[in-house]
């Protein structure tokens, strides 16, 4: 007989269905690409492990409306790590050496035998944590979108917050006279870049995207976006050093079989930089054109990009084309200033300024200004000794 108000709870199996499913394919998701590969990334897997724990224990209380104490529901999320972490010792005594084993057919056999076991297991584990607990508790209200929604919202009481969200690369579509949206063979330095990453689009060769065929003639654009009324009106730094750098790239990649032409209004190298601008200008390959290119057609016929414009040391107009055009794009904050969701003092570039007026909010790295390496640390050092002596001077105000 049940007891007078003793709140009851009816589970739809079609929704316990559903959501036993949603987590398996959840799980497998996210280990799948452990499971298919040839040898398996066994400290990636626990890792998943402990994670999964992790996102069961803040799941399980999002989806139960808080309605449990918190000790509780950790105790329920970790039931998949502890008995995956038991699965785990019994892989040891089956395959005593991973290590060894991983370098031996057999062994990558076993271990991703072993694996796609401990995969189903952790899910079939997890989804009847989570049924389990959600059938049986008075009250308990299942949330639908608890799986893609592991979020926990902490609020936090702070006697100062530095601000380090960092800078991203200009679009270089917003450049219109460069093409970059319109001609295949106009790329900017961070997708030049990525061209030469070993496990990038392009196997780490230097290649036109229009057709494949080796760029051994390339421009390289400087201040595309930056030091313009029309973009970025601030000088970015870091352009010179990025463009100095990738120019040495066409030397590994084609010995003395290339051209790199750098199109600049002038190169700013300092401190011990300039050491290596020296070391790039002695490259009999690589030629400097002061100029600021004025705009990019395309040859149909070859599909090489254009760049025109005027030289100003000799004062004559140029047509000049090649197989690739880089574009030095400039940096800007990566929150921009219509985002900030605190009232602070940010300059027309976007920059958090150092104003009284921010009180304990202290900008750090290029959410102060465009900033290398060097810059960057020393104005995140500074930051952070600013926010102490604040913490430190309201907490001795505060006795």
């Amino acid at each position: 007989m049940t007891a007078p108000n003793t709140p009851t709870f009816s589970f739809d199996p079609e929704l316990k269905r559903k959501l036993l499913f949603t987590l398996l394919a959840l799980v497998i998701y996210r280990t799948g690409a452990h499971i298919a590969a040839p040898g398996v990334n066994v400290q990636a897997l626990s890792d998943f492990i402990r994670n999964s724990a992790a996102a069961g224990f803040f799941g399980l209380y999002d989806m139960l409306g808080g309605g449990l104490s918190r000790a509780t529901v950790f105790a329920l999320g970790i039931m998949p790590y502890i008995s995956a972490s038991i699965i785990f010792q019994l892989v040891g005594g089956v395959v005593p050496t991973i290590s060894k084993m991983q370098k031996e057919e057999e062994g990558r056999k076993t271990i991703t035998q072993w694996t796609r076991y401990a995969t189903v297991f952790i899910s079939f584990a997890q989804a009847y944590t989570f049924t389990l607990f959600t059938e049986s508790i008075p009250g308990a209200v299942a949330n639908p979108n608890f799986v893609s929604r592991l979020v926990m919202v902490v609020t936090l009481t702070v006697g100062a917050i530095i601000w380090a969200t960092g800078w991203r690369p200009y679009d270089a579509d917003k450049i219109q006279p460069y093409g970059h949206d319109r001609i295949d063979n106009v790329v900017s330095s961070v997708e030049f870049e990525r061209m030469l990453d070993p496990f990038g689009p392009t196997g780490g060769k230097i290649v036109r995207p229009s057709d494949g065929k080796e760029a051994k003639n390339v421009a390289f654009i400087q201040c595309a976006g930056s030091r313009d009324r029309n973009h970025l009106k601030h000088c970015s730094r870091i352009c010179c050093m990025a463009t100095l750098k990738q120019t040495t790239y066409l030397r590994e990649k084609f010995a003395d079989d290339f051209k790199a032409s750098v199109y600049y209004i002038d190169i700013r190298a300092i401190d011990r930089i300039d050491d290596f601008y020296v070391k790039v200008k002695e490259d009999p390959n690589v030629s400097f054109i002061k100029s600021k290119v004025a705009s990019i057609t395309l040859d149909k016929a070859t599909g090489n990009p254009i760049l025109h414009g005027v030289d100003t040391e000799g004062y004559h107009r140029y047509s000049n084309p090649h197989d690739l055009v880089v574009l030095a794009v400039g940096m800007e904050p990566s929150v921009a200033k219509s985002d900030f969701p605190i009232a602070v003092t940010v300059n027309d570039n976007g920059f958090i300024e150092a104003d009284e007026a921010n009180g304990g909010i202290f900008a750090a790295g290029c959410s102060s200004d465009a900033l290398d390496v060097n810059r960057a640390v020393q104005s995140a050092t500074a930051s952070a000794l600013r926010a102490i002596q604040v913490v430190n001077r309201v907490a001795r105000a505060e006795g």
